[in-house]
């Protein structure tokens, strides 16, 4: 069984996710989804 993720950043359009998501992916200790919208 993979990795379940330890949080879920839920949000509406236009309100700052994908600036969130390029923010974290910055991080060498963040993994994100190489797909934005995971539908999960």
């Amino acid at each position: 069984m993979g990795k379940l993720p330890d949080f879920i950043i839920i949000g509406a359009g236009k309100c700052g996710t994908t600036s969130l998501h390029s923010y974290l992916d910055q991080h060498p200790q963040v993994y994100i989804s190489p797909q934005k919208e995971t539908l999960f």
